[in-house]
């Protein structure tokens, strides 16, 4: 799938995985700052609609859009109005108006919008099926993007063969009822990008379906998502500490905070400069506490393999651990996102290892990413990263990366695999290596030190050259060794 910003993340897909359900949402990666709450929403157009300002939606004008601009522009007017009319609804049908009053008002209002030929909130495009593709990239019926000073929604003006592509499931409604949601901020749902563009913490567990995945229309699910993401944009906790109950009958979802009980305590990332991992702690969908554990970074080698869990001391309510501990006293923490697991091992205040693993479903199309792996962990002073991926009827590939923390990387290698395990791409880059220096010696003494200078000069050229060569060496065995056992490990997960 081509990539043009961030059309991989926001590009509404309807090819593969059809009828494999996803949770009923979540909200955009970037919605929630947790540093600055006062900006949480601040790149979407739902804190703008509650505090009751116009969305100023442009729709391109063209040949086509001319023949149809009413019907195209109420088509844009109804979708975001549709959002707010469906949970209205979904609360009105429950008989829960009273638990909802402090919303009910805004849901049934919707969204005033202004129409115009150029919006400064997003601008609509509808173009030729074949020129979307280009666009948003091989398999995208539509696309919302923020890479430009304007957001803007691709959406197909034919649908013929986008219709016979997805078997019949896709319209110019659905498309762009999808990537309004977008615009608001909910992420995708389908399992290509839910791991990529979901907030780690604000979103639902449960297997279910909704728009925003292939749901041909909005759910009680859409309903849920729609009260979670106004309350995390204005700061409510509905229900205090207990929290609220799904919509939609059939299911045991409970929200608090805008995050679903069934979530772990815990949220993993790296620092801003990717020499340290935060741990962040939840209760009840409220942050606790926060943790910096800078990497250990030991002057010589270390082995490359993520720490053995010992023992299990804390499991959340699906039996997953939360907290385990290693055979020499480490920590591990977890954290769970749809297809992801993260895990941080720690001990005396350092983080020993950081690692991201993520098992997609299988039966995807030729040549997509199938399993994925990586790690952060210290060594000779600096952080380095390790990743393997597989991928479906392509073979695996492997890379290592030394000084991940610094300005420039140090050290590069890359092996690539054939299905048979045959190895198709080497690459062994150092960067950052500094250039021979040249001998400089006066013309007095160059008779008399010639011989000695040019034997010393060979000799520390053949000992440099040696000990690159065993380094060089060392660690691609190191990197193939990693790339062996990680892939034992997808196998046993009956990847």
């Amino acid at each position: 799938m081509k990539k043009r910003g961030m059309l991989l993340l926001l590009g509404c897909m309807f090819l593969g995985a059809l009828g494999v359900l996803a949770a009923p949402w979540g909200a955009m990666a970037d919605y929630v700052d947790e540093y600055t709450p006062s900006k949480t929403g601040e790149k979407y157009l739902l804190r703008k609609i509650l505090n009751g300002q116009t969305l100023s939606i442009g729709l391109q004008r063209d040949a086509y859009t001319d023949k149809h601009y009413d019907k195209l522009s109420r088509l844009i007017v109804d979708s975001y109005n549709d959002w707010f009319f469906n949970a209205a609804r979904h609360i009105e049908q429950s008989g829960r108006e009273a638990e909802f009053a402090d919303i009910l008002p805004i849901l049934r209002q919707g969204v005033r919008v202004q129409m115009s030929e150029q919006g400064s909130d997003v601008n609509f495009v509808f173009m030729p099926f074949k020129e979307v593709q280009w666009q948003c990239g091989r398999g995208a019926g539509g696309c919302y993007t923020l890479n430009e000073p304007i957001p803007h929604i691709y959406l197909p003006a034919d649908t013929g063969l986008l219709k016979v592509l997805s078997l019949g499931r896709e319209s110019k409604k659905r498309l762009g009822t999808h990537e309004i949601g977008h615009s608001l901020g909910f992420s995708d749902q389908y399992f290509q990008a839910r791991s990529i563009n979901s907030d780690v913490i604000y979103g639902s567990t449960e297997e279910r379906d909704t728009i925003m995945q292939h749901a041909g229309h909005l759910t009680c699910d859409d309903a849920d998502g729609m009260i979670n993401l106004i309350d995390i944009t204005r700061g409510t906790r509905r229900g205090g500490d207990h929290g609220w109950k799904t919509l939609c009958p059939k299911s045991q979802e409970y929200y608090i905070g805008g995050m679903s009980a069934g979530k772990g305590p815990y949220r993993i990332t790296l620092s801003k400069d990717k020499g340290a991992v935060v741990l962040m702690t939840y209760e009840k969908g409220q942050k606790v506490a926060s943790e910096v554990y800078p990497f250990a970074t030991p002057q010589g080698p270390v082995q490359w393999q993520e720490t053995p869990t010992r023992t299990t001391s804390k499991k959340d309510r699906f039996g997953r651990p939360v907290v385990a501990h290693g055979p020499n006293g480490e920590t591990i923490y977890y954290a769970y996102l749809y297809d992801r697991v993260e895990r941080v091992s720690v001990q005396n205040g350092l983080a020993l290892n950081f690692v991201t693993q993520v098992n997609y479903l299988p039966k995807q199309r030729s040549g997509s990413l199938k399993d994925y792996k990586e790690m952060f962990f210290g060594q000779q002073g600096v952080v380095c990263l390790l990743k393997t991926r597989t991928f479906t009827k392509r073979g695996y590939a492997s890379e290592y990366v030394e000084s991940v923390n610094k300005p420039q990387i140090s050290r590069y290698i890359k092996r690539g695999y054939d299905q048979r395990g045959q190895l198709v791409e080497n690459v062994y880059e150092e960067p950052n290596a500094p250039q021979q220096k040249r001998q400089r010696t006066s013309l007095r003494s160059v008779a008399v030190q010639r011989g000695t200078v040019a034997v010393e000069q060979g000799i520390n050229q053949q000992i440099n050259r040696q000990m690159e060569a065993n380094r060089q060496s060392e660690l691609v065995n190191k990197l193939d060794q990693w790339t062996q056992r990680t892939l034992q490990g997808f196998s046993r997960q009956g990847k």
